[in-house]
């Protein structure tokens, strides 16, 4: 390598650095950076727009968008889950000072750095428009916040951490949110993420495990459907996609 690509190398690796750790608040050195590879792939996240443009905005809402805080592209730019984006960077706070001794946060982004970039493929293209750089923080931040919501809201670590101080209606919304088809990131991201953070692997399965088994959702208090009136609302839909 010549000395001026080498430069080259050093300069990329100190402005990824820059927004990383402005974006999470911790004083932090060079990482390495991975180059974007497109993909051909085209297998997306995300309902259809088939079934989506008939029912209108509205509906849409009323059923798949979420009410708390975005996770993954579709909803990143809705102005009622931007306050949620404040625990985010919380979340990966937290994760990095349990870890601070064993791993530092550079090299658990320098690990999980290919795994976002190769999320890509599995969105519309019309997120291509978003830089590389702010792709990553996106999916890094989301990533960080599922990991650390799951630890929280379950039983078992429910008294060992309480950063998320919201009240019991806003992180049942929160949890309504992780479940939504529009909201969702791929595993192998969480999972690639977790095992950077030294987590235990079978503590993630765990937890995922006994987040997805939890009751239905009690949040009848706020304006919303009820999870009947969703299925009758996907049925509907169909029938009606079938007779079209």
């Amino acid at each position: 390598m010549s000395i001026h690509e080498a430069d080259a190398l050093n300069s990329r690796a100190a402005e990824v650095a820059d927004w990383l750790h402005s974006a999470i608040d911790i004083p932090g050195f060079l990482l390495g950076t991975m180059p974007h590879q497109e993909s051909t792939q085209e297998i997306h996240f995300g309902i259809p727009s088939t079934l989506t443009e008939p029912m209108g905005k509205e509906i849409y809402q009323k059923f798949f968008g979420p009410r708390a805080v975005s996770i993954g592209p579709i909803h990143h730019e809705k102005p009622h889950v931007k306050p949620m984006e404040y625990f985010k960077r919380k979340a990966v706070m937290e994760l990095a000072e349990r870890v601070k001794d064993d791993v530092s946060i550079e090299k658990v982004y320098a690990r999980v750095e290919e795994q976002l970039l190769k999320t890509r493929k599995f969105y519309s293209p019309r997120f291509e428009q978003t830089s590389d750089p702010m792709w990553c923080l996106m999916m890094f931040l989301d990533a960080c916040f599922i990991i650390e919501f799951i630890c929280n809201d379950n039983i078992i670590t429910s008294c060992r951490r309480s950063w998320l101080n919201v009240k019991k209606r806003d992180r049942d919304l929160v949890r309504h949110d992780l479940l939504l088809y529009d909201n969702q990131l791929p595993f192998q991201v969480i999972d690639a993420l977790a095992r950077a953070f030294r987590c235990e692997e079978f503590t993630l399965d765990l937890l995922t495990t006994r987040f997805l088994q939890m009751p239905l959702l009690n949040i009848s208090s706020a304006p919303s459907p009820t999870f009947l009136d969703y299925i009758k609302g996907v049925s509907c839909l169909q029938r009606q996609q079938g007779e079209a």
